[in-house]
């Protein structure tokens, strides 16, 4: 099973794609297929950022077909503003998962 995860946000963005095993070779293993960042010019406004975050999950999922999505949940912050920031850019990403049909884990 191939899953991508994603540690959302408007500056950088992590990802993790991942392949388990499924009862092939060692029980409990799997490997790692591609990781990075997506990082977004701080200049660039929040619409601008959040179609660039949804373009780069949109094509991490056509290119390695995942079968789930593992989001990383939001935590509470002081500043709300960062907080409601935040929650634009997981609904980015739940939208480019749901759009492919992937099964999604929060």
């Amino acid at each position: 099973m191939r899953v991508l995860g994603v540690d959302p946000g408007t500056t950088v963005t992590g990802y993790g794609v991942i392949e388990t095993a499924n009862g092939v070779g060692t029980p409990g293993l799997g490997w790692l297929v591609e990781c990075g960042v997506i990082r977004f010019q701080r200049n660039s406004s929040l619409p601008q950022r959040l179609h660039e975050l949804h373009a780069h999950i949109a094509d991490l999922i056509a290119r390695h077909r995942p079968c789930a999505l593992a989001l990383e949940n939001a935590f509470y912050q002081k500043n709300v503003r960062s907080t409601l920031v935040l929650g634009h850019a997981r609904g980015v990403v739940l939208l480019a998962a749901q759009q492919a049909g992937l099964a999604i884990a929060e």
